[in-house]
């Protein structure tokens, strides 16, 4: 295991294949809702403030990303975010009625806002969102735990049908 910070708010931890095995995991079933993921991460956060007295306070939101690695590990990234600030956000759905009637009644339009098509279904990226649109969204839309893979994978193989504007563009308001 590595451990390096990686800036003030962010902890990289690499984990081999082997040390994965030890937990009786693979990167391929790492996922929170799992007790071995929710116990490896506890003893990563234990090894990491131990090694650099990194640790999350009570005031801040802990995003785990995690990528995987040529040989077989995984990149885990430990990010502290503040409790309610803006964020990325994703949201799914299989029908764009649900995206139309969430934009046209939103109450801010302006965001800066991506919607993809996939073979699953729509995805809308809404770039810094804030808690007030996030809840709101929330009430049409499901929303989809936003990564950094969640949103290189929708660049790299969702189709593009409104950039940068969504929102606008969903709502009957946008080009």
């Amino acid at each position: 295991m590595k451990i390096e910070l990686a800036g003030e708010k962010s902890v990289w931890v690499l984990l081999s294949e082997a040390e994965l095995k030890t937990s009786d995991l693979t990167f391929e079933t790492l996922d929170y809702a799992d007790g071995r993921t929710r116990r490896l991460v506890e003893t990563l956060l234990s090894a990491i403030a131990a090694q650099t007295g990194w640790r999350c306070a009570a005031t801040q939101r802990l995003q785990i990303d995690a990528l995987p690695d040529l040989h077989g590990g995984c990149l885990l990234i430990f990010s502290r975010l503040p409790l309610h600030a803006a964020q990325d956000a994703v949201f799914f759905g299989t029908d764009a009625s649900a995206f139309i009637d969430a934009a046209r009644a939103a109450p801010d339009k302006s965001s800066d806002s991506t919607l993809f098509q996939t073979a699953d279904g729509l995805y809308l990226l809404v770039r810094a969102c804030t808690p007030e649109l996030q809840s709101f969204l929330c009430e049409f839309l499901e929303p989809v735990t936003c990564s950094t893979l969640l949103k290189a994978r929708l660049w790299e193989w969702g189709r593009c049908l409104a950039e940068t504007n969504a929102l606008e563009v969903l709502g009957g308001t946008g080009a």
